[in-house]
């Protein structure tokens, strides 16, 4: 799966390394799955991802800019413009090493986050197999094929 391009003001970057690995396990839980088109389980990884980004941007944000300000006030950040310091935080705050160096500071942090993606990434595996379990009876509902799943 591609990234999309970060915006200015777009913490996706920082908040990858959080739930990359989850999201692995989600994939290949799912290429397990018969019943599903490959194309299926595509659209419910990345629906899963966007749904994880959305919830920990939502969750997170305050606190990556507040680790921002403290990187460019301990001079961590020396870009010579604006751009440059925020490219260089983004790549300081997207490896599990800046994770790991502020857990001090936020000690239940990393435990919610965790949960969150685990739960996140169960809930869509399960959606996934009751689905391809029950399609044909969702065909019989709708009176026709639903066809391939598009969206979630």
């Amino acid at each position: 799966m591609t990234a999309p391009v970060m915006g200015a003001g777009d913490f996706e970057a920082s908040l990858g390394c959080l739930f990359a690995s989850d999201l692995d396990r989600l994939a290949a839980r799912l290429s397990s799955i018969s019943g599903l088109e490959e194309s299926e389980r595509t659209t419910i990884a990345l629906e899963t991802r966007a749904n994880i980004v959305a919830t920990l941007h939502g969750k997170l944000a305050r606190l990556l800019l507040l680790e921002l300000n403290a990187a460019r006030l301990r001079g961590q950040l020396t870009g010579e413009t604006s751009e440059q310091r925020w490219s260089e935080f983004l790549s300081l705050s997207s490896s599990p090493d800046f994770w790991d160096g502020i857990a001090p500071e936020y000690p239940e942090m990393r435990g919610r986050v965790a949960r969150i993606v685990a739960h996140r990434c169960a809930t869509s595996l399960r959606f996934a197999q009751r689905f391809a379990a029950d399609r044909l009876v969702l065909d019989d509902f709708a009176g026709a094929p639903l066809g391939v799943l598009e969206s979630v």
